[in-house]
């Protein structure tokens, strides 16, 4: 695995942003992260730089629901998206997540497992 995963967060909430940032520094210390609010901000932030992980969240001003998957997917298809959101859908993962988690599971001890299979792959 990477010694220093660099992370885009595409998120429009700072509170959750935060809590992701933490979360994840604490399990893969080293990380650096790029925190976005848009799928257009994001399409950018791709273009420019190289991530190891996009952490995304499904509601954002603009994009909703699974096809906010299939938006960022269109920017960049080989880098590992993990799906943050209050709510899990099988659809997600079948437009292009890796994996869907939970906001209120970024607190377990599954998150970790998660994250290091996704920089692993």
């Amino acid at each position: 695995m990477e010694v220093s995963p660099k992370i885009l967060i595409v998120e429009d909430q700072k509170a959750d942003a935060f809590l992701m940032e933490k979360k994840v520094s604490e399990l893969l210390s080293g990380s650096t992260f790029l925190s976005v609010q848009t799928i257009e901000e994001a399409s950018q932030a791709l273009k420019a730089d190289r991530f190891d992980m996009i952490m995304l969240d499904l509601n954002l001003p603009d994009g909703f629901g699974a096809q906010t998957v299939k938006d960022v997917r269109k920017c960049n298809t080989a880098t590992p998206i993990i799906v943050t959101t209050g709510m899990v859908s099988e659809s997600t993962v079948r437009l292009g997540a890796n994996n869907v988690v939970s906001k209120a599971s970024i607190t377990g001890e599954d998150f970790g497992n998660i994250l290091e299979q996704n920089l692993a792959s």
